[in-house]
């Protein structure tokens, strides 16, 4: 089975360096390629944050309140919200603090 990376080359890395660097407009010598990455989309989701509010705020006025846009309809790079995870009981830090002492259960 091939590599994805079979027919990258030098060029094609250094590509995708100077690529997120332009976008973030930083110089990229100090940044490696996953420091410009985390850059890069935390610049593209602050656009994305400005371009949904305008979106609502543009469109809004025209739409039923039942159709209303919200920036979470239309934001790609939204996270859904964490499922709440239900806090420990005293069995699990029993059993937490055996597992750091090396008692087995």
């Amino acid at each position: 089975m091939p590599s994805i990376f079979e027919n990258f080359n030098r060029s094609h890395f250094r590509r995708a360096i100077w690529e997120h660097a332009g976008i973030v407009g930083v110089h990229p010598d100090p940044y490696s390629l996953r420091e410009l990455e985390w850059m890069c989309k935390g610049r593209m989701s602050h656009d994305w944050n400005i371009f949904a509010s305008l979106i609502c705020y543009t469109a809004n006025p025209w739409l039923d309140k039942r159709h209303a846009l919200t920036t979470e309809k239309i934001h790609p790079f939204l996270e859904k919200m964490a499922k709440k995870v239900k806090p420990p009981n005293r069995a699990d830090w029993q059993k937490f603090k055996a597992a750091f002492k090396g008692e087995k259960q």
